[in-house]
Order: C-alpha cells, then sequence, then structure tokens
C-alpha cells in the first residue's frame, strides 16, 4: 500500500507542473509577504558661510559657500543674479565668482533638484561701490560771466580734473556741446535760464565742483542813442553799457537790438555796419562802409541795403550771426525793411512791396503799390500796410502769394484814408490811429475794428500778447491798454512825450522820452493790471533817437 501512494503523489506533482501550478509541500514553511520600499527625501541645501562676504559692485570675486547637502548644487544666485564658474567640492562646500551687481547686500542662495536653500543673515554678500582714484574737480574761472537768458553763450571753465569731465550746469541745468580741451580747460555752451546769477557745476568721476554764481543771465533789452553816444540797458541791474566806437552820436546813422543782445548799428563812412556783443563785449565788423535799411529778424538775422559802390556790390543783404557770413539776395536797394518771425523780411523796393523767404531764398510781391506804412504781425505770413492811406489787410495763401483785402470798421461814416499811424502785435492785434476819429483797435478773428479811444493819440505801440500803449499828451498822458479787461491804465501825465522815441520790449516793458525830463522805462509785471505802473527813469539824459529793441 506504502507504494502505491508514493507513486500517486509523484504523478500528481506531475500533473500540476504541467499547468502551471506549483506543488505544496506539505512539510515546507509559508514564503514571507512583499514589503513595499519607502522614498528617501533629502534635504534642501543649507549655506553657513559666505567668505568673503564683500566685493566689488563689477563682480568677478571667487567666493567660497559652506553648508550642508551642497552635492548637488546647479547653480548659485547672489541676489536675483546666478554666480559664474561653478565648483562643488563635496557636500560642505563649493566655490563660485560673483556677478556684477548693484552696490548692497544680497543674499546668496544655493540651488539643487530638491530646492533653494533659506536666507540667512550669515548667507549675505555686500557688493561695494568702487573707489573713484579720480579727484573731484576745481573751478578756477568762468568766461564770460554774462549771457542773455535765452542761452546760446559759449562759456571757457577753466580749473582742474577736467580730464574725465561727464557734466558742466548752470543752476542745476545742463549746458550743450561740452567740450573737453584739456585736463584744466573745458568749454560749454549755456542752457537758456532766467535773469540773475547762476552756480556754474563741474562733474566728474570724483565730485563736483561749485562756483556759486559764477554766470549771470542778464540781456539787454534796449539801446538808445544818447547825447554821449550809443548804449545798451540791462533791465536786471539797471545800468547802461556804452557800445564802443559809437559814442559820436552824429555818426551813428542806424541802429537795432536782436533778442540776445547783440546791437547792430551803422556808423556810415566812419567804422561801416558793425555787431557788439553786450553781453559779450565783442565786437564784430560786418561790412566797412555805409548801409541802409538796418533791421533784424526775431531770429537773428540781420537785413541791411548797400546803396553805393561797385554793381557787384550793391543791392540788399541778409547777414546770419551763427555763420558770420552775409549774403546778397537781390540787387535792388531796399529804401526800408520789417524783418520779423522765422526770417523773414518785408521791404519796399524800387519795383515794388515784397516779402523775402530766406528758408526759399526768394522774394515775393506783395504790392505793385508802395505803402506808406507797414508792419507785420505773428509768423509772418500776415503784413499790415497803408495804401493811399488805407489800411489794408495782405494775407499770405498756400501758394505763398498774398491776397489783400481792406479793414474793416464797424462805426461809419470812417473812411480808411484817415489812417496817420499804426501798431501791429504778434498775435495779430492792431492799434490804429485815425487823427480825429480817434484810437482803434482791429481784431484778426472779426476782421473789424473797434473805437476804444475818441482822443486822437500822438503815438501807439502794441506789445506782443495784444496789449497796446498811446500818448495823449497834454489830453491825458501815457495809458496802457489791456486787451483782456477792455480798459485803460493810465502810467505817466506828463506831456512831454517825444514822438518817435518809443517803443516796447520782448517782456512788454514800454520805453518813453520825454524829453528834457528823460528816458522811462514802464514795466506792468511791477503793478497788477489796472493799477497805475510805477515808471522807472532809466536814463536822465534825453534819447537823440528812437529807441530801438526786440
Amino acid at each position: 500500500m506504502g507504494v502505491r501512494v508514493s507513486v500517486l503523489v509523484v504523478l500528481m506533482g506531475t500533473a500540476l507542473a504541467s499547468v502551471g501550478l506549483t506543488p505544496v509541500d506539505a512539510g515546507a514553511s509559508p514564503a514571507p509577504t512583499p514589503t513595499v520600499a519607502k522614498a528617501v527625501k533629502h534635504p534642501r541645501p543649507v549655506v553657513t558661510k559666505v567668505k568673503p562676504a564683500t566685493g566689488p559692485a563689477t563682480g568677478g570675486t571667487t567666493v567660497t559657500i559652506k553648508g550642508r547637502h551642497l552635492r548637488g548644487t546647479t547653480e548659485v544666485q547672489f541676489g536675483t543674479r546666478p554666480a559664474t564658474d561653478l565648483v562643488v567640492h563635496n557636500d560642505h562646500r563649493l566655490t563660485v565668482v560673483s556677478p556684477p551687481n548693484a552696490a548692497g547686500k544680497v543674499y546668496v542662495r544655493v540651488v539643487t533638484d530638491t530646492g533653494r536653500s533659506r536666507r540667512p543673515v550669515r548667507a549675505r554678500f555686500t557688493y561695494e561701490a568702487p573707489v573713484s582714484t579720480v579727484k573731484a574737480p576745481t573751478i578756477g574761472s568762468v568766461a564770460p560771466g554774462k549771457g542773455p537768458v535765452a542761452g546760446g553763450t559759449t562759456v571757457t571753465i577753466n580749473g582742474t580734473g577736467f580730464a574725465k569731465a561727464t557734466a558742466a550746469t548752470f543752476d542745476g541745468v545742463a549746458g550743450s556741446s561740452l567740450s573737453v580741451v584739456s585736463d584744466t580747460q573745458l568749454t560749454v555752451v549755456t542752457p537758456p535760464g532766467t535773469d540773475g546769477p547762476a552756480d556754474v557745476r563741474v562733474t566728474n568721476p570724483g565730485g563736483t565742483a561749485t562756483a556759486a554764481g559764477a554766470f549771470t543771465y542778464s540781456t539787454p533789452a534796449a539801446a538808445a542813442l544818447f547825447p554821449s553816444g550809443l548804449s545798451v540797458y540791462f533791465p536786471d541791474t539797471g545800468t547802461f553799457t556804452p557800445v564802443p566806437g559809437a559814442t559820436v552820436p552824429a555818426n551813428v546813422q542806424a541802429y537795432d537790438l536782436d533778442a540776445a543782445g547783440r546791437v547792430y548799428y551803422d556808423l556810415g563812412s566812419n567804422g561801416g555796419l558793425s555787431q557788439f556783443d553786450a553781453t559779450t563785449g565783442l565786437t564784430r565788423s560786418i561790412y566797412a562802409s555805409d548801409v541802409s535799411a538796418l533791421r533784424v529778424a526775431a531770429d537773428g538775422l540781420v537785413y541791411y541795403a548797400i546803396p553805393t559802390g561797385a554793381a557787384d556790390v550793391t543791392g540788399t543783404y541778409v547777414f546770419n550771426p551763427r555763420t558770420g557770413t552775409s549774403t546778397r539776395y537781390t540787387t535792388e536797394i531796399a529804401t526800408s525793411i520789417v524783418a520779423v518771425a522765422n526770417g523773414l523780411a518785408y521791404g519796399q523796393y524800387p519795383s515794388g512791396f515784397y516779402l523775402y523767404d530766406p528758408s526759399a531764398a526768394a522774394l515775393t510781391l506783395v504790392s505793385a503799390t508802395a505803402p506808406g506804412q507797414y508792419d507785420a504781425a505773428g509768423d509772418g505770413s500776415v503784413v499790415f500796410a497803408t495804401i493811399g492811406g488805407a489800411l489794408t489787410r495782405f494775407q499770405r495763401n498756400a501758394s505763398g502769394s498774398f491776397d489783400a483785402t481792406p479793414v474793416t470798421y464797424t462805426d461809419p461814416p470812417l473812411s480808411n484814408p484817415n489812417v496817420i499811424a499804426f501798431s501791429v502785435s504778434e498775435s495779430g492785434y492792431v492799434y490804429v490811429d485815425l487823427s480825429v476819429n480817434g484810437t482803434w483797435l482791429y481784431n484778426p478773428h472779426t476782421g473789424t475794428a473797434t473805437r476804444i479811444d475818441t482822443r486822437n493819440p500822438v503815438f501807439v505801440v502794441a506789445d506782443r500778447a495784444g496789449n497796446g500803449y498811446a500818448d495823449y499828451a497834454g489830453n491825458g498822458g501815457t495809458v496802457r491798454y489791456d486787451l483782456g479787461a477792455g480798459a485803460f491804465t493810465t502810467l505817466s501825465a506828463n506831456p512831454n512825450a517825444f514822438f518817435g522815441n518809443d517803443d516796447v520790449d520782448t517782456a512788454g516793458a514800454l520805453y518813453m522820452d520825454y524829453n528834457a525830463d528823460g528816458l522811462y522805462r514802464f514795466d506792468p509785471a511791477t503793478s497788477p493790471v489796472n493799477q497805475p505802473f510805477a515808471g522807472n527813469q532809466i536814463s536822465t539824459l534825453d534819447p537823440t533817437s528812437t529807441v530801438g529793441n526786440r
């Protein structure tokens, strides 16, 4: 029986194996239950020391970083910037080269695949601003020490430490065209400023030098011909500067002042046409003999005619002060010129009344009939002229030619031929003396004129803004008409105003010659509207010629 059982067991085991089953040994121990391995979490890196802890802002410092768990470092950050040349020596030490950065403290952080280190105080690096080896500059002198408020004066500054100068300023405003001549000298062109002294500063990498009040912004506003000669007037100081060579009034044939404070004057056969810069004291000869029709445009171009000489010399010219050259633009000799904005010049020539445009180098006919008087407004596209005693407005159209329309008066039965004198403001308002018919104001927006006073003025003159000045001599003295208020203010009751020796400067101040009582300046900025202005007697002398200004 025992044999049979063994065979059966064997046979059963063989059968089970044939179907992929494993027979169980009844005497064997049970197999152990398999277990799942847990993932090992590696800690984030820790920085414990940064050495050195300081370096220049330019970067380039080799830094050793110590800590824990550094072996897998992929990046080191100084603030937000990555370091370079990373070398991981072991799990506790690595080296990098610091990147450039702004001066100040930053955190050093190590990045691995498990995260980024925290920001403890011991992980900070200080960037130090570079220490300049350049000495701070010094200023010894500034010349010239005075110039117009419009700027544009070339100034030479002498001192030390200019080789690496980066700026020269005037009351904090940078000059232009800075040119370093040497370590002890530079030149710079002044920016626009305001009347009065300005601090001059020069800066280099080592610091800034200051020359307090070394440059004075001051522009002469008027020129007057006195018995002692030609002088220019500075409102900010209340002083006159004599024009060299123009001390004999009889020799001064004509003069005019530009916005930069340069006076142009003709001495005829005693010296010809010259330029005197009252702010720098420099004089320049333009033409050696007599000229005529001298006028200065708002942008500084100077117009004049040469009436005598060879055929290849006579004609009418324009002088450019920026280039120092004169150009003859016509062989005709102008008998009078009014120069206005954009360098435009209206003039009376033998063949008619023309406009010269320097940008096109061309003359355009305005009227074949010679005007008795003329004056232009604004940008020069409109000119007013008396044709046969009637006030006419000429408008430059898109094609460049002129359309003429008469000025309309709203109070009939006035007649245009009654125009005695008129003055045009830059804004286009026109003050008109209509003889016994009183004082009138032409409005360019309505195209009509309105009587503003029944009195007949000795003179009328307009400022840039459209306000007007008039003098009624013994019938009311000198007055100012405020365009905005539509009312008059009495400036002076002095009845001795000299007709012709009056003008308004760019600030709106009126210059009045009261004969033996001297020359006065009335400044609207010194008094409120509709209140009497404080007349400032700027000279006890009586000018012998019209006050010229821009």
